[in-house]
């Protein structure tokens, strides 16, 4: 029998919902056994129990987190929680494990996580995957390579032996109020590079589907990330929820309605239909992807959507 795979959450009750369709897609698409861990200040007996049902037959255990400790941080873009920062103290609370998967309740697992999870980190804090935010940002912070911390392989028995959990509260005190990323920066900042760089496809976010880089190595593999991800993540204001439909709907949105359908939430589907503020969404989009339309990836990327809509009926 498989090691069974530890897989970490951070929530709030308003995530609950995409939490079970990350959670029902990693499930349905890793034979091994996974134990799910669900960190979240409060959350409802109806909440816990649809998250029980999205995971069966794997196992889930919930931790109640003390907000108080995280109150003070302030995170700058409103689609952001700060619950993200309960992650700091997953090697503190499950000190018994020395190895697992955390990830964001905004994607869905399309691959095997068991591949990632053989990845051997050598004495380095996680592996990751590159983000493509502005690389003035990433300089501002005197790094090189800058990753999404969406996706991340942690190693928590070095976390723990090198005493990183008050590093991240200390930067998160100093970052509060003025980064756009606080979480992100500051495990980017912690870790200082120590990190292995995993395969694009492991972390696909939203900007390769809206442009891939020049550079013809990162295209390759940009492109393949696109066209082959095991892991969608819906970052920035990109998400299924808010964008159901459209020429603008991510081209892997059919996937995600596909897995909401299995949870108890799926009747959800039929409310963001309805509620889809199509024009408004449009004109917002256009201010944010000035001549999106001509770009060839956004026509690639439409037919993608299209194929996605006959897998994921």
């Amino acid at each position: 029998m498989e090691d069974v795979i530890p897989v970490f959450f951070s929530t709030d009750s308003n995530y609950v919902p995409h939490l079970c369709v990350a959670i029902k897609s990693a499930s349905a698409n890793c034979p091994a056994p996974i134990s799910f861990h669900i960190l979240s200040d409060a959350l409802s007996d109806e909440s816990k129990e649809n998250i029980v049902k999205s995971a069966y037959p794997n196992n889930v255990k919930f931790y109640q987190i003390d907000h108080s400790d995280f109150k003070k941080f302030d995170v700058v873009l409103e689609h952001l929680s700060l619950a993200a920062c309960y992650r700091y103290i997953i090697s503190k609370l499950c000190p018994n494990i020395d190895k697992a998967v955390y990830l964001d309740c905004d994607l869905i697992v399309l691959g095997n996580l068991a591949e990632i999870f053989r990845e051997n980190l050598n004495g380095l804090y996680a592996a990751v995957v590159e983000d493509y935010v502005r690389q003035s940002h990433v300089r501002s912070l005197g790094l090189s390579r800058y990753f999404n911390s969406g996706v991340l392989l942690l190693n928590l028995k070095k976390i723990r032996s090198d005493n990183l959990m008050p590093e991240f509260f200390r930067i998160s005190t100093e970052l509060s109020g003025k980064s756009k990323y606080l979480d992100q920066d500051v495990l980017n900042l912690a870790f200082n590079e120590k990190v292995l760089w995993l395969h694009p496809k492991w972390n696909a976010s939203s900007p390769i589907f809206r442009k891939v880089p020049n550079e013809a190595a990162s295209s390759e593999l940009l492109f393949k990330a696109c066209t082959e991800p095991a892991i969608v993540h819906f970052t920035g204001p990109d998400k299924p929820w808010k964008i159901p439909r459209s020429i603008i709907a991510h081209p892997w949105s059919p996937a995600y309605f596909h897995y909401l359908r299995q949870t108890p939430y799926a009747s959800l589907e039929k409310d963001y239909a309805e509620n889809f503020p199509y024009f408004k969404t449009l004109a917002n989009y256009f201010k944010r992807h000035l001549f999106f339309f001509l770009r060839p990836h956004f026509y690639r990327m439409r037919k993608m959507y299209r194929r996605n809509q006959k897998i994921f009926k």
